[in-house]
């Protein structure tokens, strides 16, 4: 009997370390996801693409729905510019059909956000995300100008 105890203990300890707990938690394992796929991913196999798919999986899916609605403005758009970059990495597509992706299927997502941000009047979160475009740059950046040019957004000085 206490070697159940002992293994449902174990088992639910283990679950809890690779499951992330806080919001802060999930971005700092996502963006280090991204950085060792970034990495090594010249180097991976079947094998190591399988637990990669999984783990973006959990990252694009269960993990985010825990936290979605804790997410800012500035973290979703880091959070859809580290998607663009796995697929980048995972699909091997010629970057221009990543960016047309991008901005097919992201974009209205991001301008929905930006919408939002604007109507609150949040702008803060707006600066931090012009900031972190701006970090990030390439496809991503220029949405977010855009986006920011069709709300009639002005952009911050840094």
């Amino acid at each position: 009997m206490r070697k159940l105890y002992f293994l449902v203990g174990f088992l639910g300890l283990f679950l809890s370390c690779s499951t992330p707990q806080t919001k802060e938690d999930y971005m700092k394992s996502y963006e280090k996801f991204i950085n060792k796929v970034k990495q090594n991913h010249g180097k991976y196999n079947v094998e190591d693409w399988k637990k990669a798919d999984e783990k973006y999986k959990n990252f694009t899916g269960e993990w985010r729905q825990k936290f979605n609605d804790e997410f800012t403005l500035t973290e979703r758009g880091l959070l859809l510019a580290y998607d663009s970059e796995y697929k980048i990495y995972r699909l091997k597509e010629p970057l221009l059909d990543v960016i047309k992706s991008f901005k097919y299927d992201d974009y209205d997502k991001l301008k929905e956000q930006i919408s939002k941000y604007k109507n609150e009047k949040a702008e803060e979160d707006l600066k931090k995300l012009e900031q972190k475009a701006k970090e990030v740059g390439g496809e991503f950046e220029k949405a977010v100008n855009e986006i920011f040019k069709e709300l009639g957004i002005e952009e911050y000085e840094q």
